[in-house]
């Protein structure tokens, strides 16, 4: 039957209108799962009825379904499981429909679609469930494939984001791992993720949009890169070994520059990022003989690079005050208008800054020659604002995740990092 344009139209205002409503009452809804199941029958139905329905209906009753779903709690009834895994069907089908059929829309329109993916995994209590709805639409494939073009050609950062977020909440699970990892996986993030055919920078400036954690940047999708190849070797172990091997040896430039970059800029994105890449050797470090005879080179430097982040992270924390000064001249000499470039940062020429000046801590020796010293640089206001609180904090992480790598090796590396917190 032929549907009107009119209708068409009908159909996507009342979507829009439920949605709204469901924001503002979902609190006082008495059965969730009753209303979800109604919607999953309406998009069956528009699914089989007019393919122009399902696509002006989607964004909002997935919306409305993802506002459903956050008020469920996860179950093991067989009953309530049915119709999310119906809608696993539904939006899996969308999802390659949308790409194949449709090759010019933009992949940002189906970040909902991910979302709501990620958010029927949490809700369904195991992968034997879900994990054959994404095999029978070679859904894992398909992501893989897009994401590799995506790397590529530096496009689609937000879908990019939303496929490392939906991989890294799925893949601690073994049987998820190993379909990921039998996919090729590991091969996107290592030789689609490298980032010397970009332009040339210090850091990871090549991939920097947004200083922003919160924001899709391609500076998050390296933190995501670096969380799943760490998930996927804790969850598989030696089954993986051999792929965190070839990307820890291929983005090895990298992972040292974040380490080292902590030495001369204390800024959170200097911190985050060397903590991503620690997690990354902390796991690897399980298997530092397999790791000392396939990439001895790539060993002993990134060794050498964390021994001297102790050192650094050390320093910042058994010294709040110089620390707290250092955080205060970071800040007048980076104004709010620059972005963060991993180990550096970077200003516009909008104006500000100190055209790429850095500020070293060095050794106590050089500290009192440049009269710095611990007791004469913050009051104590300096030292309980939010930036210097959660600047501490991430130091804290990294040193905790440095003490990890430190016995996994079997090396006394995080000496001062354990002295620290012995006393602290």
């Amino acid at each position: 039957m032929d549907i009107s344009p009119y209708c068409i139209a009908a159909c996507e205002e009342l979507a829009s209108l439920y949605s709204c409503i469901l924001r503002n009452w979902i609190e006082t809804m008495a059965s969730p799962l009753d209303t979800l199941g109604e919607i999953v029958k309406i998009l069956d139905c528009a699914l089989n009825q007019d393919q122009r329905i399902i696509a002006n209906i989607k964004k909002a009753t997935f919306s409305a379904c993802i506002l459903l779903l956050q008020q469920l709690q996860r179950t093991h009834d067989e009953e309530e499981c049915r119709p999310a895994v119906k809608l696993l069907h539904i939006v899996t089908s969308l999802l390659q429909q949308a790409a194949f059929v449709d090759s010019s829309r933009p992949l940002k329109d189906l970040v909902i679609d991910l979302f709501l993916i990620e958010m029927l995994v949490k809700y369904l209590p195991a992968p034997v469930i879900w994990l054959p709805v994404l095999n029978e639409n070679s859904t894992l494939l398909f992501l893989i494939q897009i994401l590799d073009t995506s790397l590529k050609n530096r496009t689609d950062v937000e879908f990019a984001d939303a496929v490392l977020h939906l991989f890294l909440s799925i893949s601690t699970f073994y049987d998820v791992a190993s379909s990921l990892t039998l996919l090729g996986i590991h091969q996107s993030l290592c030789l689609s993720l490298r980032r010397d055919e970009a332009p040339q920078g210090g850091g990871a400036s090549q991939l920097v949009l947004s200083n922003s954690n919160h924001k899709p940047s391609w500076i998050r999708v390296w933190h995501l890169s670096l969380a799943l190849i760490t998930t996927l070797l804790e969850t598989l172990g030696r089954d993986f070994l051999n792929c965190a091997l070839d990307f820890v040896g291929v983005h090895e430039e990298q992972l040292a520059k974040s380490l080292e970059a902590v030495q001369s800029n204390q800024s959170l994105a200097s911190l985050d990022e060397a903590e991503h890449s620690v997690a990354v050797l902390a796991q690897l470090a399980r298997f530092h003989r397999e790791w000392r005879f396939t990439l001895p080179h790539v060993f002993d430097h990134l060794k050498k690079q964390v021994g001297w982040l102790c050192q650094a992270c050390s320093s910042l924390l058994s010294k709040p005050q110089l620390l707290s000064h250092l955080v205060d001249l970071a800040s007048e000499r980076f104004p709010s208008h620059c972005v963060s470039s991993g180990g550096q940062e970077k200003c516009d020429a909008s104006g500000g800054g100190s055209g790429g000046k850095h500020v070293h801590f060095g050794s106590p020796v050089e500290q009192r020659r440049r009269g710095i010293s611990s007791s004469s640089s913050s009051d104590g206001q300096s030292l309980a604002s939010p930036l210097f609180i959660r600047i501490q904090g991430k130091s804290v992480a990294v040193s905790l995740t440095l003490m990890c790598t430190g016995l996994n090796w079997k090396a006394d590396l995080c000496a001062d990092c354990f002295q620290f917190c012995l006393t602290a």
